[in-house]
């Protein structure tokens, strides 16, 4: 099986962007005395699921004291956009689902480093997700600076063997030094938005934002009601649930 340079390039760009953010996170959570959790060291029998028995690995959690998480971030590559959609639908679930078991989840955030469509960013904020982005030409910059070429065409074979070639023989304070240039222009808001949301432990009071009430009908329909109070949620179960109903079809079709 041929070698994909390219391939092997990308993957340690993940893994040093992903230290990156340890140790950009680790230095706020250690003000709290809270814990870091990541993905890479996490034993197996640490695991986050969700209602339906479902398992996600998170890069990294922040737990409290008392093992309730926190924070949930995300750190991810992507080389070219044709993955970005499947990416992004898998952070939206997965925290969207764990926020739904974990109340004490007070923030998402993903790092995007590379190539990312608008379209998948939005999607992502549109969850709640906190995104930080890491454009492509600021990586291929930082690169640059360290003598490899980090662009060429998708059939290119010779141009990702000569880049990893360099790149494995970087001294591993080099890589920590790309890692630290790369992620420099979202470094301040990744401290800000941890900072803020841990800081919520001694402040914050809960207050109602909204309710939703979800309905899943026989036919496997799920029907789904935002309300602002719980006099709206009340006024709605009295006027169109008061009753057994036998049949949803209105409901349903009701906009």
């Amino acid at each position: 099986m041929a070698v994909s340079y390219g391939s092997q390039i990308g993957e340690a760009i993940g893994k040093l962007a992903e230290q990156r953010i340890q140790d950009i996170v680790s230095s706020e959570v250690e003000k709290f005395d809270f814990s870091l959790s990541t993905r890479r060291k996490r034993p197996s029998a640490e695991k986050m699921i969700n209602a339906s028995g479902n398992t996600y690995q998170i890069d990294f959690i922040i737990y409290d004291k008392r093992s309730n998480p926190l924070v949930l971030i995300e750190s991810k590559y992507l080389r070219y956009t044709k993955h970005c959609r499947d990416k992004a639908s898998w952070t939206c679930v997965a925290h969207y689902r764990l926020r739904l078991q974990y109340p004490t989840i007070r923030r998402s955030i993903a790092v995007l480093s590379g190539s990312w469509t608008e379209a998948s960013i939005r999607l992502m904020e549109s969850f709640g997700i906190d995104v930080l982005k890491v454009d492509w030409p600021t990586i291929r910059g930082v690169l640059t600076d360290h003598r490899i070429q980090f662009d060429w065409a998708e059939n290119d074979n010779e141009t990702p063997r000569t880049a990893w070639d360099r790149f494995s023989r970087l001294s591993e304070q080099n890589r920590k030094q790309i890692a630290a240039d790369c992620l420099q222009p979202i470094e301040s808001r990744l401290q800000r938005l941890v900072s803020k949301a841990l800081k919520c432990e001694e402040r914050a009071i809960p207050q109602l934002e909204k309710v939703e009430l979800l309905i899943k009908t026989s036919a496997n329909q799920f029907i789904l009601r935002e309300f602002g109070s719980t006099s709206d949620l009340l006024r709605f179960l009295i006027s169109d649930l008061h009753t057994p109903v036998q049949d949803l079809t209105k409901l349903v079709e009701k906009r």
